[in-house]
């Protein structure tokens, strides 16, 4: 009897080691695949969790002119093309010919949302003979301040001697420290002149349901096309 219980007692203990090994081999499937999901999420994000954008995430155009002053006014137009909202930080270098360093320059948007185009001006003092420069441009998909340009229903208004701008807020909340850039190119398609403005109310804002006008000069005898863009928060 006893020996009938033991050889009882093997075969249950062969077959939860069985079953076991069994489990491991579906399990080690199983995790491959889980692995792998996880894998895929930590790669688009860094060690705080948040979510990592790069340079292929955003299109940049670039414009510049040297003002009467002599100085090089530069400027970047950046689309967002990623999920995330984000702010920028812009550091930049302007060289000559010979490729010296002749200046530095900093920039930022302080908020731009998924699809949006906001500008970052950068403005190089004394310096009027920059042949090309470098920049790098520097995320946080974290940022303070919540994007505002989506819900702005914008009408430009372009006349011989400047543009007017009107801006209405269909958004449930205030607008706030809407800029305006405006860029005047000759016919040629050169930048030769720009003029900005806050479009706001005495409180530095744009109210829900409110609209707001305001009038860009150009400084010059004529210009071919203009081209605004905003930046904004909420």
């Amino acid at each position: 009897m006893k020996k009938f219980l033991i050889v009882i007692a093997i075969l249950i203990v062969i077959g939860a080691i069985a079953s076991t090994n069994s489990g491991s081999d579906d399990d080690s499937s199983g995790d491959g695949q889980t692995v792998e999901t996880k894998d895929n999420r930590v790669s688009s994000k860094d060690k705080k969790g948040k979510v990592k954008v790069t340079d292929k995430d955003f299109s940049v155009k670039e414009y510049h002119y040297v003002n009467i002053l002599k100085n090089t006014e530069y400027f970047l137009v950046v689309t967002n093309n990623s999920a995330p909202s984000v702010g920028i930080d812009i550091n930049m270098t302007a060289y000559d010919k010979d490729n010296n360093v002749i200046g530095a320059g900093n920039g930022s948007i302080t908020v731009l949302g998924k699809g949006e185009t906001s500008i970052a001006p950068i403005y190089f003092n004394n310096v009027d003979n920059i042949d090309h420069v470098s920049y790098n441009m520097t995320y946080d998909t974290s940022p303070f301040y919540s994007p505002v340009l989506s819900d702005l229903k914008i009408v430009e208004n372009v006349n011989p001697k400047n543009v007017v701008v009107t801006i209405t807020n269909n958004g449930s909340k205030a607008a706030k420290f809407v800029e305006v850039q405006a860029l005047f190119f000759d016919s040629k398609g050169n930048l030769v002149n720009n003029n900005s403005t806050f479009i706001t109310d005495n409180d530095f804002e744009i109210k829900p349901g409110a609209t707001i006008s305001e009038q860009l000069d150009f400084y010059g005898k004529s210009f071919a096309k203009v081209e605004c863009y905003y930046t904004g928060r909420r």
